[in-house]
């Protein structure tokens, strides 16, 4: 059944069986409650809540990712029987793309009811993300693969003959406030776009992906964003939809405060709702009945258990903070790979990063931040728990320089390893956060590099780095490490690590290895020794260590953090 079809049956319901307001023909669904974003994904259960509502508001909807929990949306839309039409984000690093892509695949290989079309891509053309040929190909790749309907969302001006010969129909946003039309005009615009592209693409069906007005914000010209124009807009909209058969998807069902990082004050007021689910009063007699009180939509606790990771994995539900802060010299970074396959350090996948300057005074780094680009708009994370940092990094040849860093943006002061000299062979690295203020970590993670370190440029790997507690880090590894028997005290102290010892009659051997496994000291202890105090190192680097001791046929690993 070809779309046309779908839709004209989702419009037929949209007009009966509702006290009061009509139904949307659709609604843009984004599920972040207030201090969730990319990287810290609504819970299961507060979407199913969420699309239990909905189905009050509409009976479709449009997402834009199936990362993480989002996959479950369309599960949910299925026992709900809501109409959902998921998309995949598309950001031109193509090893990532290339995964989300297979992610809808195997979604669509689902056979859920609930799934009408399928999005590649959101305004991938308008960022200038990928060429238009590139973009293409996937949608191709999904259409050949699903035998669904198949679509890419673009602004109404990107639309030409190319794109739309490749897709089973057309979904273009018009959103009157971002080209500066008074609001009283703005309505009728968007019907006069929809009716151009009707004409453009004879035999497509035309659908708006996105329109809306947002409630608060900076004016565009004409544009003036405000409660009482989002009522004039969405009461016309409406009004001309029903008249004229328009499907359009509204943008969007509640306001996402993250938003604001990326899209300035304006982009985090566009719902109908407010964040925490209540309408917006002006608002209420324009939806249905039963979608005129709303839910309760608390904010979510930023205060987080441990471990809490910067980078587990490409594309893991774990990866908590997001490489959004380039600085200094960017072109220097020539490569900045997150699907590494090579030799990680734990998992599938580590980062690969080259960076090659181009005169002495150039450096560049790269700061993990939560929300994406947030620096200081919006809180971060409650990571009280933590005691200790930890990374893995090494070196392309061994010999490579880099800093690394915690903190800086909000309530962790800025921690450095200082400049460390890699080695080629995987080494895990530690940062000293204990007693620190952790209520309001957003600056997750730093790497900066620069010409007098590396002159001729550099490609360093990181994998597992993460904030956790030393307890639990014990805890976590005990089939592989346990407390020395004999050792009363094992401590670092500076770039040291004290060990004191007792009873030990007949002598006993240990070594000092660091956390790839090579040995970097070792003691000896004759017979009659059964007492005392060894220091290993004066100028260790931070990092993880284990100190294996071999003592009258007993063996037994003991984990050491060295942080600075």
């Amino acid at each position: 059944m070809k779309f046309l079809t779908l839709f004209a049956l989702m419009l037929l319901a949209w007009s009966n069986g509702v006290e009061g307001a009509l139904k949307f023909t659709g609604v843009c669904y984004g599920p972040y409650r207030d201090n969730e974003a990319p990287a810290f994904y609504p819970t299961v259960e507060e979407i199913r809540e969420d699309i239990h509502f909905i189905k009050n508001l509409t009976n479709s909807i449009r997402i834009y990712n199936i990362d993480c929990s989002l996959g479950e949306i369309p599960r949910i839309c299925e026992a709900e029987t809501l109409d959902c039409y998921p998309g995949v984000w598309i950001s031109g690093q193509r090893k990532l793309d290339s995964m989300r892509i297979q992610e809808l695949i195997m979604l669509a290989k689902e056979n859920l009811s609930c799934v009408k079309g399928l999005i590649v891509g959101n305004e991938v053309l308008l960022r200038g993300d990928l060429k238009k040929e590139e973009l293409i190909e996937y949608i191709k790749e999904v259409r050949d693969s699903t035998g669904l309907e198949v679509t890419t969302a673009e602004i109404w001006g990107l639309w030409d003959d190319s794109l739309a010969e490749n897709v089973d129909f057309v979904l273009a946003h018009v959103h009157p406030y971002w080209e500066n039309i008074a609001v009283d005009d703005a309505a009728a615009y968007v019907k006069e776009k929809w009716e151009y592209l009707n004409v453009q693409f004879p035999g497509k069906e035309v659908i708006i992906g996105e329109t809306g007005w947002p409630s608060e914000g900076d004016p565009r010209g004409d544009a003036v964003p405000s409660e009482e124009n989002q009522r004039i807009f969405l009461d016309s909209l409406k009004r001309i939809a029903e008249e004229e058969n328009m499907p359009y998807f509204y943008f969007e069902a509640f306001d996402e405060k993250y938003k604001v990082t990326s899209e300035g004050e304006v982009g985090a007021h566009w719902g109908i709702y407010y964040s925490d689910d209540s309408i917006k009063p002006l608002l209420k007699d324009l939806v249905p009945e039963d979608a005129q009180e709303g839910i309760d939509r608390p904010a979510r606790d930023r205060k987080v258990t441990m471990p809490w990771y910067v980078y587990k994995d490409a594309l893991s539900c774990e990866n908590h903070f997001i490489p959004s802060g380039w600085m200094g010299y960017r072109q220097g970074i020539k490569t900045f790979d997150e699907v590494w396959l090579e030799n990680p350090c734990s998992g599938k996948t580590c980062i690969k990063i080259t960076y090659i300057p181009q005169s002495s005074s150039e450096w560049a780094g790269v700061y993990w931040q939560y929300p994406e680009n947030n620096w200081g708009d919006l809180p971060g994370y409650d990571l009280s728990a933590a005691d200790t940092f930890l990374f893995c990094a090494r070196g392309e040849e061994g010999g490579e320089k880099a800093e690394f860093k915690v903190g800086g943006i909000g309530s962790l002061e800025l921690n450095s390893t200082g400049v460390i000299t890699l080695t080629k062979e995987w080494k895990e690295y530690g940062i000293h956060i204990r007693g620190k203020d952790l209520s309001n970590v957003i600056g997750g993670f730093c790497w900066v590099s620069n010409y007098s370190q590396n002159p001729e440029g550099c490609t360093i790997y990181l994998d597992k780095i993460r904030y956790d507690q030393f307890n639990s880090i014990h805890e976590s590894e005990t089939s592989t490490t346990s407390p020395l028997p004999h050792v009363d005290m094992l401590s670092p102290i500076g770039q040291r690590i004290v060990m004191r010892y007792a009873n030990y009659p007949h002598g006993f051997s240990a070594a000092v290895f660091d956390a790839s496994g090579q040995k970097v000291d070792e003691i000896h202890a004759s017979a009659g020794a059964s007492s005392g105090t060894i220091t290993w190192g004066e100028d260790y680097s931070p990092g993880v260590y284990f100190i294996r001791e071999m003592s009258d046929s007993l063996s037994a690993t003991q984990k050491v953090i060295l942080i600075r």
